[in-house]
Parts: C-alpha cells; sequence; structure tokens
C-alpha cells in the first residue's frame, strides 16, 4: 500500500483541481478577451513565480541546511495556485 505524505496529497490535489478547470474551459469559445486573460494570467505568473525563486535563493543562501524538497514544493505551490487563482480573477474581472 501507498503511503502519502502531505506535501504529495497537496500536489496532487492542485493538479487535479488544475486540469479540471482546464477540462471545463476547454470548450469555451477563444476571442480576443480570453486572449487577454491568458496574456494577464501568465504574466502575473511569471512574476510571482521569479519572485518565488528569488525568495527560495534568499532562504537557501541564510538556511542552507533547509530541505531542498520543501523549496521546490513552495516553487511548485506558486505556480499552480498562480495559474488557478488569477485565471478565475481575471474571468471575473474583465
Amino acid at each position: 500500500m501507498i503511503t502519502l505524505n502531505w506535501m504529495q496529497i497537496t500536489i496532487i490535489t492542485c493538479t487535479a483541481i488544475y486540469l479540471i478547470i482546464e477540462l471545463l474551459t476547454r470548450n469555451e469559445i477563444k476571442d480576443e478577451r480570453y486572449q487577454l486573460i491568458e496574456l494577464k494570467t501568465q504574466a502575473l505568473v511569471s512574476k510571482l513565480t521569479a519572485t518565488a525563486l528569488v525568495l527560495i535563493s534568499t532562504v537557501y543562501i541564510f538556511y542552507p541546511a533547509t530541505e531542498g524538497l520543501y523549496l521546490l514544493f513552495f516553487l511548485a505551490m506558486t505556480f499552480l495556485a498562480t495559474e488557478i487563482l488569477a485565471k478565475q480573477y481575471y474571468k471575473n474581472k474583465l
């Protein structure tokens, strides 16, 4: 039997939510509004991912004993959460 820890469960859950949202929105009409939402989402994702990388580097410089898996987990969650939440935010805003 496979035993999952909290990080694996979180990553699997976020990935499943991301895939469900992608499957539900793939049949939507792709117009200029949709393209604008995608561009704004990707811009925000890239900015926050870059910020997370700087933060991870800073943490690793000052605390080199930090386990790298936690830092990678933080980076993955930043990417997934920003992608999911930004799309929903821009869909409601625009």
